[in-house]
């Protein structure tokens, strides 16, 4: 095993090494033992990252013996966010065979870790996984974690977004044709700018580019992830404080490229005061383009097109044309619809699939264990709408197994005696907004 060094360079001796093994080998998900919190003063950082490495690699190499999970969560207890990320990829893996177990173990080791980079695994697990169980399971801790701050998950979230190595110059590659500057492009992929402001895919030649390629990697995973939140936050109008906006949105150097591509709304207690969007250099404007100061006790929105101020729309349409601003997302030329009778009957008997519905669930639907299973969308006030589809199908069908469906029926359920006449004006639009997606010949 590699040794464990104290901060004057002494080295651990087999009985302490032994001893710490045991100690955590003691320890639980729920219980940690204390000689190994005192182990994490002792021994360094670095140490103590390698050691859980070799260990977690020796039991893997093992056959990850379920006796021995233990040497899982000792990169929770005692290693770092690099042992985090390597963990999470193993859980993605480890949900989709016959190991559930060891994935939702992976989960506890995450949550033991703690950390921001360990957290943010978490939550994309949390969003992004495909196996209901596992992803239910990871929405648990990050529920609970959520709880302990006194926070919604998304709120959570909006703490937790990776800074992805481009602070303290890190936006800057140096090459033998000079510096060039990280940007990122209306899909939130990396491109460089060189010192004359020209925007390049690449690096040049014969440059290193090992950081733009990781780069590039997560921050793909990232955006999607992002993206879709915010999109989320847009639909359910979520407040979200001046101070976090200002220092997790505005001001961060990986979601300020997201913010500036989007409108706010700056609310005083219920009432709308005015629209901005974040310029490049991380300050507010208004829409003459003069600079704004957001009051400590103001919160934001992402405007749906609906709470709009009257002729605003298509002013910022045309500020954004100008500056050749491209959204993350449809806000500014968002279609909106209003209720009115028979509202369902052009989605009536329209053809869908399987893949198509399981795409809802990016906008806030579930499956709903009934006969069949069908997708539901929470309305708000305890009520659901529920979307009929014929055959519907099986909790343990796949892509490939579960059969074409056939639009039937939207009911509400729950909403104690709320009809969809009476939803809040954006919850209807976005409902029909759904709906339109699904049975979009476009749809994949």
């Amino acid at each position: 095993m590699p040794p464990l060094v104290t901060p004057g360079g002494g080295e651990a001796t087999a009985g302490e090494i032994n001893h710490l093994l045991v100690r955590l080998a003691s320890c639980d998900s729920d219980e940690v033992h204390p000689a190994v919190l005192a182990a994490r003063d002792r021994w360094t950082a670095a140490s103590r990252a390698l050691f859980a490495a070799a260990l977690f690699d020796r039991w893997v190499t093992a056959g990850t013996p379920a006796s021995d999970t233990w040497c899982m969560h000792a990169v929770g207890l005692i290693g770092d966010d690099a042992g985090a990320r390597r963990i999470a990829a193993h859980a993605k893996q480890w949900a989709g065979g016959n190991a559930s177990a060891r994935a939702q173990t992976a989960l506890d080791t995450l949550r033991h870790r703690g950390t921001d980079a360990a957290l943010i695994e978490l939550s994309l697990l949390a969003e992004r996984s495909r196996f209901p169980v596992f992803k239910s399971r990871a929405r648990q801790h990050i529920e609970a974690i959520a709880d302990l701050g006194g926070l919604t998950s998304d709120e959570l979230a909006d703490r937790l977004v990776p800074a992805l190595g481009l602070v303290d110059g890190g936006d800057v590659l140096p090459t033998a044709k000079g510096d060039f500057r990280i940007v990122f492009d209306h899909r939130l992929r990396p491109v460089l700018r060189d010192a004359t402001g020209e925007v390049h895919a690449d690096l040049p030649r014969g440059s290193d580019k090992k950081r733009l390629t990781a780069l590039r990697k997560e921050a793909r995973a990232s955006a999607s992830l992002h993206v879709a939140r915010l999109e989320r936050a847009m639909c359910t109008e979520r407040r979200i404080p001046a101070g976090i906006f200002l220092d997790r949105f505005a001001g961060h150097p990986w979601m300020t490229h997201l913010a500036q591509r989007l409108i706010w709304g700056v609310l005083a207690g219920d009432t709308l005061t005015g629209t901005v969007r974040v310029a490049e250099d991380g300050t507010l404007a208004d829409l003459d383009d003069e600079p704004v100061t957001l009051p400590s006790t103001a919160a934001v929105v992402i405007l749906h097109p609906l709470n709009f101020p009257a002729g605003t729309l298509g002013v910022w349409g045309q500020v954004f044309a100008d500056y050749e601003l491209l959204q993350p997302f449809a806000q500014l030329d968002r279609p909106v619809h209003r209720f009115g009778p028979g509202f369902f009957d052009p989605f009536a008997g329209r053809k869908t699939s399987y893949p198509v519905l399981r795409g809802l669930e990016r906008n806030g639907w579930t499956r709903w264990y009934d006969a069949a299973v069908q997708m539901a969308k929470p309305l708000g006030g305890g009520a659901w709408a529920v979307l009929q589809t014929d055959p519907g199908w099986h909790a343990s069908d796949t892509v490939d197994s579960a059969p074409p469906q056939t639009v039937r029926e939207l009911t509400m359920v729950r909403g104690g005696g709320v009809t969809f006449g009476d939803l809040p004006p954006v919850t209807f639009s976005e409902l029909i907004h759904d709906l339109r997606i699904l049975t979009s010949p476009d749809a994949p």
